[in-house]
Parts: C-alpha cells; structure tokens; sequence
C-alpha cells in the first residue's frame, strides 16, 4: 500500500525488480498494489477528494 498514486512512489520499482529478487529466494507470489490512481500531480488539490481517497485506501487494505 502506498499513499502515492500508482505511477510514483516506490510501486513502478518494485513491480521491476521486487519479483526477480523473491524469485531468487524460491519465493513465488503474486504482487498487487493498493494505491492512488496514475497521477501526473502527486495531490488531488482537494481536501476532502484527499480524505475520501485516503479513507478508500485504508479500507481497501484491510479488506484483501
């Protein structure tokens, strides 16, 4: 889960590399990320669309 949105943060690196590096180990999992929506902008501009994203990101997290 990363507060970022899905195209910055540290997501597009570990989905590069994360699983060559398990697979290395003989670990083989699926990833999946829980994130903001691809954003050129790293803020949404609104306190409260932030809030409601914020909120969604919570919950999806405990939810899977």
């Amino acid at each position: 889960m990363q507060d970022e949105p899905k195209n910055q943060g540290a997501w597009p690196f570990l989905a590069l590399n994360l699983p060559e590096a398990l697979a290395q180990h003989g670990e083989h999992r699926p990833l999946r990320v829980i994130s903001r929506a691809a954003s050129a902008s790293p803020a949404t501009g609104s306190t409260k669309k932030h809030q409601a994203e914020q909120a969604d990101l919570v919950a999806q997290s405990f939810d899977r």
